[in-house]
């Protein structure tokens, strides 16, 4: 995966709400405010979505994947739902 289609999906997660909090070793993590999950992006471009209690919500890699995530995978509260059940709702089976 290219720069290019690294600041894509930067780019998508700065329209998403997320900022830059933290930068260590080939990782970016990003999170928004108010909001437990945090978005740890390589310098390939694959991405890994973690809860408040650091559980793998998701992961993917490159710009279709996180779409696909964006869609399918809303990870903020809806309905009064709380973040937990969101989250452990949308967190894929265990292999």
């Amino acid at each position: 995966m290219g720069v290019a289609a690294i600041e894509t999906l930067t780019e998508a997660l700065y329209q998403q709400g997320f900022s830059k909090v933290d930068e260590f070793g080939l990782y970016v993590t990003y999170a928004r405010e108010d909001d437990a999950i945090r978005v740890h992006v390589s310098s390939d471009g694959s991405f890994a979505v973690f809860d408040s209690f650091d559980e793998l919500i998701t992961e993917g890699a490159g710009m279709k994947d996180f779409f696909a995530m964006l869609v399918s995978r809303d990870p903020s509260p809806r309905e009064g739902l709380s973040r937990r059940r969101v989250a452990m709702r949308n967190r894929a089976p265990a292999l």
